[in-house]
């Protein structure tokens, strides 16, 4: 009989188990309806609604209460889809309602969810959210073993809210120029609703959604009823003007630009975004932090072009978008009785444009192209008192091309190739990707992996590559990993990718338990075990050893915290520190302590805690780190967060300099502090004035501790010294002021006042006080900017002309 057991287990794991999905019809409106918030048309009263929504969280499964019973109608016409929600609630004064603006959901609000797959494949899906308060946001789920939301997808659609005696009432219009949908006479869609209850700490689900096996994507329900819709034209245009000026010590740069992004849709399934004349002159400011590693320090992005609507262009972690429009690829050079007297940091972008889509069959395909500008910098000569030019980076041409097969509504394979190309003698690079990521229809175990190889053409050709490969458990309580990740000494992605490292071969594996419903005190938990093993790839020699233990709780009182330990406990071989190949730096073995607590951001004031704590063993290296980061909700408009995060390495050891013969380290004291302060008033869910605030301060001091890095690896003291004073006093001030106007659906006006200071010194015995001191002494930056973007559709402008016309 166990013999059965174990083969109906395994068939059931490959072919599937079924899973409920319920279905609602949906009716053509012949009238007008009115987005307010009311249903007061007479033909929502003809429409059957989708109720008994169950819990997804934290229990999963029990029907909803009476007491807070949603019943949900769709109806469409020939240019949208209409939802209409009533949301009862027992004490509708208590609905959490903090305002926020497009695309924060992420606060005290009630929320109500739409996913809607008009494929119904369970992987590409759109979600659209409302708030309590009217906020609206939007998201495509992305694909992978671990499916997440992303929130940088944007379309332009309808929606309001009104609370009353009974709970809220939510209404949206979602035309089809915001969806994909195939050309057909019949459309049957993936659809499902959720409820957010803030205080509750409670998310319903109309169609059931088991936590514990799959993807939420994958439990939509059915929608019927539509019938001789097409798609439409879909042509939208973004113009905008933006005026800058940027004075430094009285000198003042000015500049007002135009220009115009476009979507376009080539077909009912592929879509052209473009920029052109691009301006980023409102992007974040990136949280510079003093580096000591022997790693580039990279920002995520910020720009909106390249964070929306680049899921595809995501697989296989090839492309990172800071690389276009990032630091020009060369270095000016000079001779004797030269100086460089101006070298841009940043290269201009010229135009940007994708095409990206999916056809009936689930083939995807993406193809971006960028061009950025010739990049010069000056250089005199002080003899002669002339200059000259010299280009940095040439003209130069990104692209990226992906084709993804999805399959059995979980599993996909893609190729994946990015190219640089940089005219004249310059670098040239290209590289070329196989990812595949593959699931058992019951979505019980998962498959991962990818195979990539790059080539780069400079003074000579130069071809790597790397491999990856993860098998995992993904349903159940009790789940395991096994992965193996490699590369070799001359695998490089970095000029259109982001690679920490090359020369890797390293094995991990794990275990984890979770709990999904509630038990004893506890909403749900976590705990996992991993460890890995790290190889060189060439030569085939140790580098690490680690193992962790990981634990995340989250109480009913919606307290949380988490509590990890890691533990190296073997020497640690460090071929990177050295900044020289075939070096090693030989470390003792450590431990590393983290814990965090978060108390219920639903009270007024909520705060998150932060300790960490690191010991090497048979060394006076040790360090701790803290974050208190409380919130202060004043009122449902007006919130303070703010942040204050500190640090304290003692006698660390590191790389300084390279001398005619040594390599030289140093033992240093490093100190950090970071404070940072964001204040927001939401008027309501169209304006909003913002103040972001941040100081970050870092000093490191050697104290005269200085060694030469021996062949085996250790460190022996030296009287010999750096040619510099390495102590350093790293200081930054950022403060962006901000108003933002949403004036019409899709447009916006933005002013934006920053000041800015860095400063980098040798007086590392300075307290922080006194380092604030000097650093406001220093030249601020002010940034004025004012942008405004319209939103312009092609089906309402032809509308509108018809209307003046007749």
């Amino acid at each position: 009989m166990k013999k059965y057991l174990i083969v109906l287990a395994l068939v059931q794991s490959f072919i599937g188990v079924t899973q409920e999905k319920k279905e609602t019809t949906t009716l053509r409106s012949t009238s007008n309806i009115k987005i307010n918030g009311q249903l007061d048309e007479s033909i929502w009263e003809t429409i059957t609604s989708a109720t008994g929504f169950k819990m997804l969280r934290p229990d999963n499964g029990p029907e909803a209460p009476n007491t807070h019973k949603t019943e949900v109608k769709v109806l469409y016409d020939d240019n949208a889809i209409y939802i209409g929600a009533i949301l009862y609630d027992n004490d509708a004064n208590a609905i959490s309602r903090e305002f926020s603006q497009r695309d924060n959901v992420f606060v005290e609000a009630d929320v109500f969810t739409v996913a809607i797959n008009t494929f119904n494949d369970g992987i590409n899906e759109n979600k659209f959210y409302v708030t309590a308060a009217g906020t609206q946001a939007d998201s495509k789920t992305r694909q992978g073993g671990w499916r997440t939301n992303d929130y940088n997808w944007s379309a332009v659609w309808e929606s309001a809210v009104s609370i009353t005696d009974v709970g809220w009432v939510v209404e949206i219009k979602i035309p089809y120029s915001a969806l994909r949908f195939q050309n057909t006479n019949v459309q049957t869609w993936g659809i499902n609703f959720m409820r957010e209850i803030k205080r509750r700490d409670e998310i319903y689900s109309w169609n059931y959604v088991d936590r514990s096996v799959g993807n939420e994507s994958q439990y939509n329900g059915i929608l019927n009823g539509i019938t001789n819709i097409k798609p439409p034209v879909r042509l939208s245009f973004f113009p905008f003007v933006s005026a800058f000026s940027e004075t430094t010590e009285g000198n003042t740069k000015t500049k007002i630009t135009a220009g115009l992004d476009l979507k376009y849709g080539i077909t009912e399934n592929f879509t052209l975004d473009a920029t052109v004349i691009p301006d980023f002159s409102q992007t974040g400011f990136d949280p510079l932090s003093l580096n000591l590693g022997p790693f580039e320090q990279t920002f995520r992005e910020q720009r909106q072009f390249f964070t929306e609507g680049v899921q595809l262009f995501n697989k296989g972690g090839l492309f990172f978008s800071r690389r276009i429009g990032g630091r020009p690829s060369e270095s000016a050079s000079t001779s004797d009785g030269e100086e460089i007297i101006d070298s841009p940091s940043e290269v201009k972008v010229l135009n940007v444009f994708k095409i990206s889509g999916r056809t009936k069959n689930g083939l995807g395909i993406g193809f971006l192209d960028a061009i950025t500008g010739v990049t010069e910098a000056t250089i005199k000569n002080t003899i002669t008192n002339t200059s000259r030019k010299e280009v940095i980076e040439p003209l130069t041409n990104y692209n990226v091309l992906v084709i993804d097969q999805q399959f059995n509504d979980n599993s996909s394979v893609s190729l994946v190739n990015t190219n640089v190309s940089r005219n004249g003698h310059f670098r040239d690079a290209n590289v070329t990707a196989l990812v595949y990521d593959l699931s058992t229809k019951s979505n019980t175990f998962n498959l991962e992996g990818d195979f990539k190889f790059s080539s780069i053409n400079d003074i000579e050709t130069i071809n790597g590559f790397s491999a990856n490969l993860e098998f995992r458990k993904t349903s159940g309580n009790f789940r395991y990993d096994f992965e193996y990740r490699m590369a070799d000494d001359k695998f490089d992605i970095n000029d259109v990718g982001r690679q920490r490292r090359n020369n890797f071969s390293n094995f991990s594996g794990g275990v984890s338990y979770q709990k999904f419903t509630p038990q004893g005190r506890f909403n749900n938990y976590r705990v996992s075990l991993s460890t890995d093993m790290e190889y060189l790839y060439s030569p085939n020699v140790y580098t690490e050893f680690n193992l962790s233990l990981r634990s995340h709780f989250r109480t009913k009182k919606q307290l949380s915290y988490s509590f990890g330990v890691y533990l190296s406990p073997a020497k640690t071989h460090d071929y990177f520190e050295a900044r020289i190949p075939d070096h090693v730096f030989v470390k003792n073995s450590d431990i590393f302590l983290n814990s965090d607590f978060n108390t219920d951001n639903g009270k007024k004031i909520s705060s998150r805690f932060t300790l960490r704590y690191n010991k090497r063993f048979n060394d006076d290296e040790s360090g701790f780190s803290f974050a208190i980061r409380p919130q202060i909700r004043v009122s449902n408009h007006f919130k303070i967060n703010y942040s204050l995060d500190g640090g304290f390495d003692k006698s660390e050891p590191g790389y300084i300099t390279t001398t005619d013969t040594d390599i030289l380290f140093g033992r240093r004291d490093v100190r950090e502090i970071e404070n940072s302060v964001r204040f927001t008033y939401n008027h309501n869910t169209k304006h909003a004035i913002g103040l972001n605030f941040r100081n970050y301060w870092s000093t490191v001091q050697y104290k005269n501790r200085y060694f030469t890095l021996e062949e085996d690896g250790s460190l022996a003291t030296t009287k010999q010294q750096p040619d510099y004073n390495p102590d350093t006093n790293f200081n930054v001030w950022n403060l962006d002021l901000n108003y933002s106007w949403q004036f019409a659906p899709g447009s916006q006006a933005v002013f934006l006042y920053r000041n800015s200071i860095f400063q980098n010194t040798e007086e590392s015995t300075l307290n922080y006080l006194a380092s604030l001191d000097n650093l406001l002494k220093q030249p601020f930056t002010h940034i004025f900017s004012l942008k405004i973007t319209y939103y312009l559709d092609y089906l309402n402008l032809k509308n509108m002309f018809k209307k003046k016309n007749s």
